[in-house]
């Protein structure tokens, strides 16, 4: 299972096909197991074979995704202050929540010219709390669900001043600290009555941090009012 999920996340990061020979690279497979690998997948359609023998993600890992979005019970105007948010900055825009204990992304909108930072489920799930988006969603949650969220992580002394900052000021970010060299800022989305919807955040390059870092928190935090008062009208 491991192994197939290696290989749907490598050919996902290549974008427009990966050979098989980048699949096994990519996995550190072997390459005759790389092709069974890719057979399988191809087989159950999760994967399609392009004209020139490369591999791309297939039509049912489009089902799953709905089958999955349906559950997150995603308000529309998520994606369309994430379009608001992309269009205005040129940079890859997220909404994130605290589900099931753990940081998740669940959407996103990025284009071609600036594509979202390769990071995987798995790493948010085990270091959400380095990311922008993890730190702008713990700084915003109860101490009991804090506590809950860290109990069993690695201990990080800078992480209660990094939160209680975040806190303070309302926007969290992190410098090529979760997904060298990307960095990113991130606001939490909560309502007046301190009901957290989750979180909105943006990555750049962490060269271009110090540049955007101002312009990029403007845009974050006017776009968190916005998406909260639609959410509150609906």
């Amino acid at each position: 299972m491991e192994r197939a999920l290696g290989v749907l996340e490598a050919i996902a990061e290549c974008g427009d096909g990966a050979s098989a020979k980048a699949v096994a690279r990519r996995t550190e497979l072997p390459l005759p197991s790389a092709y069974r690998m890719l057979g399988t997948l191809h087989y159950h359609g999760y994967l399609i074979r392009n004209d020139d023998g490369s591999y791309g993600l297939g039509e049912q890992l489009a089902t799953l995704y709905e089958h999955w979005y349906r559950k997150l019970d995603l308000d529309p105007a998520v994606r369309l202050i994430l379009r608001d948010v992309h269009k205005r900055v040129g940079a890859p825009a997220y909404f994130g929540r605290l589900r099931d204990g753990a940081v998740t992304v669940v959407d996103a909108v990025d284009c071609p010219e600036t594509p979202r930072a390769p990071f995987t489920t798995a790493r948010l799930r085990s270091v959400g709390e380095r990311s922008a988006l993890g730190r702008a969603l713990l700084s915003a949650v109860s101490d009991e669900e804090r506590r809950e969220y860290l109990r069993d992580r690695s201990p990080d002394a800078r992480l209660a001043h990094v939160l209680a900052t975040a806190r303070r000021t309302g926007v969290a970010s992190d410098v090529g600290e979760f997904l060298p060299p990307h960095a990113a800022i991130a606001v939490p989305v909560r309502s007046p009555n301190g009901h957290l919807h989750g979180a909105l955040a943006v990555t750049v390059p962490v060269l271009a941090y110090a540049d955007r870092r101002a312009e990029v928190e403007r845009v974050l935090r006017q776009c968190a009012l916005t998406l909260i008062k639609l959410l509150t009208v609906e």
